[in-house]
C-alpha cells in the first residue's frame, strides 16, 4: 500500500518486532527465527557472518521519529506524519492458529510503537481474495520454500508469493543476479535488508498435517510425535 511504500516504517516494523518470542510463544519453539530470508541452517549461509536477531522498541521509535512519524493524533496515543494519521490492517487466515497467535504479538509489538493496526483474521477464502485484491497493508503468510531455497516466488513476475512487490525493483533484480551466480549471497542479503520487501519472521521444524476423515490409536505426546509408530492403526471413517 502507499504507507507501506515508506522504507523508513517497514525497517521500524522490523526493528519492533520479538521474532524470537514468536518462535516461541506462537510456535511453541518449533522453529527459528530468521536472520535473513533464507533458512538459518542453510549452508550458503556459512559463508558469511548474519546479524544475531534482536528486537528494540526505543530503536523502532527512533526510527519512525526521524521519518517524521510523531505523537500527534487521539491523544498521543498513536502517531501521524503530516498531519496524516497512521494506520493500518493487517490480514491474516484464521485456519492456523499458529499463525493468529503469531498476528496477535506483532499487532501488540505495533501498538506499543504506536501505530494503529486493524487485524482481519479471515477464513482461507476471504483472505486469498483481499490478498488478490490487494486490500491490506500488510498480511502474514507462510511459504513452503524448496531446499535449494530459490526465492523466486516472491520476485518473479506473477510470482505466488510476490503481493506486493515489484518484480522489477532493485532487490529483484540483485536476486536474479544471484540465482545466476552473478553476485554472492552477502550482496544480495545486504539488498535485501536496504529495501526490505517483506519481514522474514521465522523458518517452521515441521508441520503436521492430518484429514478429519482419518482417525488413528496411538501414545504419542508433544515431545514424542512418533512414538511407538509401528504400532499405529489408521482408520478410514
Amino acid at each position: 500500500s502507499e504507507v507501506m511504500a515508506d522504507i523508513n516504517l517497514r525497517k521500524a516494523i522490523l526493528q519492533a518486532i520479538d521474532k524470537v518470542t514468536i518462535a516461541e510463544a506462537a510456535y511453541s519453539g518449533m522453529c527459528r527465527a530468521a536472520e535473513t530470508p533464507f533458512n538459518p541452517d542453510w549452508y550458503a549461509l556459512d559463508l558469511f557472518r548474519t546479524e544475531a536477531v534482536s528486537f528494540s522498541t526505543h530503536k523502532a521509535a527512533q526510527t519512525l521519529e526521524n521519518a517524521g512519524y510523531v505523537y500527534a493524533y487521539k491523544n498521543n496515543d498513536y502517531r501521524s506524519k503530516n498531519f496524516k494519521f497512521l494506520k493500518l490492517t493487517m490480514l491474516v487466515n484464521e485456519e492456523n492458529e499458529a499463525r493468529v497467535s503469531c498476528a496477535r504479538l506483532i499487532h501488540d509489538s505495533l501498538e506499543a510503537l504506536g501505530i494503529e493496526i486493524t487485524l482481519k483474521i479471515l477464513p482461507f477464502e476471504d483472505y486469498s481474495e483481499a490478498l488478490y485484491d490487494g486490500k491490506f497493508d500488510i498480511y502474514l503468510g507462510e511459504v513452503k520454500l524448496p531446499a535449494s531455497m530459490d526465492l523466486s516466488c516472491f520476485f518473479d513476475e506473477g510470482g505466488a508469493a510476490g503481493y506486493g512487490i515489484n518484480s522489477n525493483s532493485t532487490v529483484a533484480t540483485a536476486y536474479s543476479d544471484f540465482s545466476r551466480g552473478k553476485v554472492d549471497i552477502s550482496t544480495f542479503v545486504k539488498v535485501f535488508s536496504e529495501e526490505l520487501p517483506f519481514i522474514p519472521l521465522c523458518y517452521r521444524d515441521g508441520i503436521a498435517y492430518y484429514s478429519r476423515e482419518i482417525s488413528f490409536e496411538s501414545s504419542v505426546t508433544e515431545y514424542e510425535p512418533f512414538l511407538n509408530a509401528y504400532s499405529w492403526e489408521i482408520v478410514l471413517s
